[in-house]
């Protein structure tokens, strides 16, 4: 008897007669799991004189029949273990491999019919075995967008490097169609340095082809990517070069693009009144091309900016219809965004179960798709959430874990926010000089980003911490500022609570 568990399966292969053997090799070429008709069309055989064949494989354990199919009209079978279908795919002559792989993947694009692309990685691998390198390229491109429209990541990250790796020098169409598409997973996977990279092929492709389409959805692609960062004039910058080409191409959609970036990077400046020129001259354009997926995220915006400027109903009515639009075509992202702005809403008016619900939807959504930045921004808010409730430790914890992963993801503006927000459970947990640290760092990192409404957040903390700590002299100056700022920025509800922080001090120092 042979030693090994693979002398005993190949002896047992040897012992089988030729036709059964022979099947059941054609079948390990189609895989682990395999159609009757898929192994007929492989071996160019009648399907007649195949049909004995499976019950008495059946019989001798070697394979089972499965209860469905994929593919109406066939029987679908499994071999007994991995081991077995690896020992009979070993067993076949190499000079037949090739032309078997060819044939399998000719079957299951006939049979795939209107849902081929669900196998389209496994087509791609029986032309990679074929040797077959530029149809391969192709199948690889196709199972890459359709695991990228599902979420699946990882299986489009492989698949689109691996067609990358296969196109010939000459096809920049293709070359940069898949680019775009990598480019994308970074962007949601926040992996900053490989999009980075990926962009700077992106625009050498552009300048060398002279398209303003393509000029402007890789300046957009740069908008995009500095808007995540906190480098807002970047932003705008490329922005208004974005818009130039989209002109230049009469494209509508590009266009309402490009005004829905910088009409966000103008909001986080504080630049109320542009960033609502902005977006809603996005919204016209994007309504004008018929574009639902960009008029869904510049009502997000419009909904965004009307609550930082105090402005309840205008945040509402422009969150439910864009969260409607969002589940109208599928845009798992852009429901995930404006989920989690719903639930500051309801946060911001005490309505904490609400605010917890939607963070959690919001969350799930996040992780289905991979966003690793969104998932940050949840996760931080479920922390304002517990902490307005009391749990402090919950609190802390999450503001940890989100400003590790906006620290991760290159994005600035959510570590100076989770800063801030571990400043304020410090402070509540009566370490006043570590809460003025986080304080100040926070500072520092809204400064550099040119987020003027978050500086105003720092400056009225600062002033609290400082006044309910016996010092009112050292809480004028910073609540002058905040003060001052807050009129500037025209956010009257903000201004309120300053100017009432700022007579406490006052009121403390003697000055009434």
């Amino acid at each position: 008897m042979p030693a090994t568990l693979t002398g005993v399966l190949q002896a047992r292969l040897d012992s089988l007669p030729a036709i059964e053997r022979e099947t059941l090799q054609r079948a390990s070429v189609v895989g682990r799991l395999f159609w009757d008709a898929a192994v007929v069309y492989v071996g160019d055989d009648d399907p007649a004189s195949v049909a004995s064949i499976w019950p008495a494989l059946g019989r001798r354990e070697l394979v089972y029949p499965r209860e469905e199919t994929a593919f109406e009209g066939t029987r679908e079978y499994v071999f007994k273990h991995a081991l077995l279908r690896d020992v009979t795919y070993e067993s076949v002559l190499l000079r037949r491999r090739r032309d078997y792989h060819r044939r399998a993947a000719e079957w299951l694009i006939a049979a795939g019919g209107d849902r081929v692309d669900e196998y389209a990685d496994l087509i791609a691998a029986h032309y990679a075995a074929a040797g077959d390198a530029a149809t391969e390229a192709h199948w690889q491109t196709r199972a890459g967008k359709h695991a990228a429209a599902r979420f699946a990541m990882p299986e489009a990250e492989r698949a689109i490097s691996r067609a990358l790796a296969l196109l010939p020098p000459d096809d920049t169409a293709t070359r940069y169609e898949l680019l775009l598409e990598r480019e994308a997973i970074y962007q949601l996977q926040a992996r900053r340095d490989l999009q980075a990279a990926d962009l700077a092929t992106l625009a050498e492709l552009a300048a060398e082809r002279d398209d303003p389409t393509w000029s402007s959805e890789v300046a957009l692609r740069y908008a995009t990517l500095y808007n995540f960062t906190g480098d807002y004039p970047a932003s705008l910058e490329a922005a208004r070069a974005a818009e130039q080409w989209a002109i230049a191409a009469n494209d509508v959609r590009r266009q309402a693009k490009c005004h829905l970036q910088a009409g966000q990077a103008r909001r986080a400046r504080g630049d109320y009144n542009a960033a609502y020129r902005d977006l809603k001259l996005a919204l016209d354009l994007a309504r004008r091309a018929a574009a639902r997926d960009v008029e869904a995220e510049a009502l997000r915006a419009l909904g965004v900016t009307a609550q930082e400027q105090g402005d309840p109903t205008g945040q509402f009515e422009s969150f439910m219809q864009a969260l409607a639009l969002a589940r109208e075509v599928g845009d798992r992202r852009s429901e995930r965004r404006t989920l989690n702005s719903l639930g500051v809403m309801e946060e911001n008016r005490g309505n904490y179960e609400a605010a917890r619900a939607y963070f959690e939807q919001s969350l799930a959504l996040g992780r289905a798709i991979g966003d690793r930045t969104g998932i940050g921004t949840v996760l931080g808010n479920l922390g304002v959430t517990a902490m307005d409730t009391g749990d402090l430790a919950g609190a802390r914890a999450y503001f940890e874990e989100a400003e590790e992963i906006a620290r991760e993801s290159g994005d600035t503006l959510g570590v100076g926010i989770w800063l801030l927000n571990l400043a304020f459970v410090v402070a509540i947990e009566g370490d006043i000089e570590s809460s003025l640290r986080y304080y100040a760092e926070a500072q520092a990192v809204f400064e550099e980003v040119g987020d003027r409404s978050s500086q105003g957040y720092v400056l009225n903390s600062v002033g609290r911490v400082l006044l309910e700590d016996g010092r009112a002299a050292e809480a004028v100056a910073p609540l002058r500022q905040a003060v001052t700022l807050r009129d500037e920025l025209a956010q009257r509800h903000l201004l309120a609570e300053s100017r009432l922080l700022l007579a406490e001090a006052l009121a403390e120092c003697g000055d009434v």
